[in-house]
């Protein structure tokens, strides 16, 4: 099934309406929430309708995101077992490419981002679930904690996949390949430099949700730092709402870059079968394994 990363729930359109809406006025409920100025104020602010529901809209959103890496995980186990029918591991040797080690390592932090996912959404969850402001603030440095963790991975996964796509397209420079091998070879390599590229943008958009949420767990917040928070994103989204829309951005971009890699995976096969006649019939179906869908899983 094509995978689609984006931020949104199980209901599909329903809820990437209710993403687009939440981004719009986030920063100003949670502020209300931050900014109480009695225990009573601080209860009415974060068990009101719109708090609650932005929370559990967001949580959604990163649990389903954290199911989508692990989907694509799955896939990439089945991409690895497929090519070693067609290509069997060769022998490690210091400084030669090694992409099926490149490979599997981009497999292992897949997996790392899931999990890492589904604990932000849990994290998350508990913002609405706080007995006070100050355990409130602490559950929103544990987001910040998450969110600067999943940077981490983002960035990890940039690295590794920019040495894949270097080691790959080493491999187009041999002379015992055909032509249309090599080159299929090199277009695979260039589309998965446009996936690292992808994810060092996410890692940045990460790491500045992280920067939000220490802020708001970090201290008071006055009238004034309120009006400054707010003020550092443009009219009418503050810098959550700003920073969630351009990680939903990024993550459009790295879609179409995994559609990329999976048009170069189908021409890699069809090389291969065309230059060794070990095609199985069912190379048909690479593309199939991360291709998007106009945006629903």
């Amino acid at each position: 099934m094509p995978i689609f990363l984006e931020l949104k729930g199980f209901d599909s359109d329903h809820t990437q309406d209710a993403i687009e809406r939440t981004v719009k006025h986030v920063d100003f409920q949670i502020v209300k929430v931050v900014d109480a100025a009695s225990p009573k104020l601080f209860m009415q602010a974060e068990t009101s309708h719109p708090f609650k529901q932005d929370v559990h809209v967001l949580s959604d959103a990163f649990f389903k995101l954290g199911t989508d890496f692990q989907k694509i995980d799955d896939n990439l186990t089945n991409v690895d077992s497929f090519l070693i029918k067609l290509v069997p591991p060769t022998p490690i040797i210091k400084g030669q490419p090694n992409p099926q080690a490149d490979f599997l390592q981009v497999e292992n932090e897949f997996k790392v981002q899931s999990a890492d996912l589904k604990v932000l959404a849990a994290d998350f969850h508990k913002l609405d679930t706080a007995p006070d402001l100050a355990t409130w603030k602490i559950d929103a440095l544990t987001v910040s904690n998450d969110f600067q963790k999943l940077s981490t991975d983002a960035s990890d996964s940039a690295f590794t996949i920019n040495r894949l796509a270097n080691d790959v397209d080493a491999l187009a420079r041999n002379p015992d390949n055909s032509t249309e091998l090599n080159a299929a070879f090199k277009f695979l390599g260039g589309e998965l430099l446009k996936v690292s590229a992808a994810f060092d943008d996410i890692s940045i958009k990460w790491s500045g949700l992280g920067q939000d949420f220490s802020v708001l767990g970090g201290g008071d917040i006055t009238v004034t730092s309120k009006i400054n928070f707010l003020a550092e994103g443009p009219s009418p989204m503050g810098p959550l709402g700003t920073d969630l829309a351009a990680l939903d951005k990024d993550f459009l971009v790295l879609n179409q870059a995994l559609s990329g890699v999976a048009q170069g995976l189908n021409k890699l096969v069809d090389a291969f079968v065309d230059q060794t006649h070990k095609g199985n019939g069912d190379h048909d179906e690479m593309a199939q394994l991360f291709a998007p869908n106009g945006g629903h899983g």
